[in-house]
């Protein structure tokens, strides 16, 4: 299985090490493609680790009717709910989204809060905190380099270099 944040870095690493006002439109193409699915990914990853924080808020175990009843905006959760997207993600790139948020703040633990003392749950919830401080960091660096390349596709356009 792929390791999202390195792949994540090899794509930052090669957006910035390219002149992208030099590099040919499928290449663009290609950066600005991959990034999307990689902020896909990312973005993901944020609303998993938001849902276990509002799982934590509400100290419910994490069973699939919690999740429903804090994503689902008839269950009195409107400001939860807002963040609730269907999104289309293969298998693997599913399975790579939860190895990367095993990595960053290790075994979900939402199933268990009533387990948990309170040491516990806030050392849980401070690594929710960290690791989505952390995934909003990257989302960020990812949108900017999209927005680069962007920004080169629109330019190219109107300069005429591209054909609609």
């Amino acid at each position: 299985m792929r390791d999202l944040q390195m792949e994540i870095s090899e794509w930052l690493d090669a957006v910035d090490g390219t002149d992208l006002a030099t590099l040919e439109v499928d290449r663009l193409r290609d950066y600005r493609n991959q990034g999307r699915r990689l902020e896909n990914l990312i973005s993901y990853s944020r609303r998993l680790v938001q849902t276990r924080l509002d799982i934590v808020d509400n100290r419910a175990p994490a069973s699939p009717e919690a999740i429903t009843a804090i994503v689902t905006p008839s269950q009195g959760h409107p400001d939860v709910a807002a963040r609730f997207i269907d999104v289309d993600l293969s298998d693997d790139d599913a399975e790579a989204a939860g190895e990367y948020l095993r990595t960053l703040i290790g075994q979900d633990r939402s199933h268990s809060l009533d387990l948990l003392n309170s040491a516990q749950l806030s050392s849980y919830r401070l690594s929710l905190e960290e690791g989505e401080r952390g995934i909003s960091r990257l989302r960020r660096q990812i949108h900017e380099r999209l927005d680069g390349l962007g920004t080169e596709l629109v330019r190219r356009y109107k300069d005429g270099e591209i054909d609609s």
